[in-house]
């Protein structure tokens, strides 16, 4: 069901813009999708936009933490500068009033358990990761090329990330401990919480046990 509202999504034309997050609240009452300057929440239960909004920075991540929306935007003059303060936007479901919040990170954000990531990644320098706990700094997980998180284990309790030179690394939330690295990765990364698969080379999709580090 998912798949197939995203595929129309993605084809709709009138979004407006390119299409750079998508996002299901955890009951799938609501789909989130973000652009450059645009922002809108379906209802699926109603069928309709409940919520639009036009940022003056590109939306480049969406997810939802229990009754609430999170929004990363990113400001195209500062892409490779790391932003000293927040650039995350907190929305309440159902009434969409928004807030914001002192967590750095402009480029993704992604959520499990109590923890949030966000990340910074520049065009051409070095990236961070960003380990959030109840909206407290944990870590700062560092990589000399581009870096941003993808999810969360389904307990919250390690991270998965990819990286600008072809590295998918596998952290523990809590310490940000480095659990696995996997070399020479190239393709679109899809986790559920419990598995991901990758693409280690044009011929090869790699299944991994995210509990386990098993291939």
């Amino acid at each position: 069901m998912h798949m197939l509202i995203t595929i129309m999504l993605l084809l709709n034309p009138t979004f407006g813009s390119p299409i750079h997050a998508i996002a299901y609240s955890p009951d799938s009452k609501f789909v989130a999708v973000g652009g450059d300057r645009h922002l809108k929440v379906w209802s699926l239960v109603d069928q309709r936009v409940v919520f639009a909004s036009h940022p003056e920075e590109a939306v480049t991540g969406v997810t939802f933490v229990g009754n609430r929306m999170m929004v990363a935007t990113r400001g195209m003059s500062s892409i490779d500068q790391e932003p000293a303060g927040g650039s995350l936007t907190v929305y309440k479901v159902d009434s969409w009033q928004k807030q914001e919040v002192e967590m750095r990170g402009h480029i993704s954000v992604v959520a499990g358990g109590n923890y949030i990531a966000t990340a910074f990644s520049g065009l051409t320098g070095p990236g961070a990761i960003y380990v959030y706990r109840d909206q407290k700094e944990q870590h700062v997980l560092r990589h000399d090329f581009g870096i941003v998180p993808v999810g969360f284990s389904q307990n919250g309790r390690k991270l998965l990330a990819v990286t600008a030179d072809g590295q998918v690394q596998l952290y523990e939330t809590e310490s940000g401990k480095m659990l696995h690295v996997w070399k020479g990765c190239y393709g679109t990364i899809r986790p559920d919480g419990a598995l991901v698969a990758f693409k280690r080379d044009y011929y090869r999709v790699v299944l991994v046990n995210v509990e386990t580090s098993k291939e």
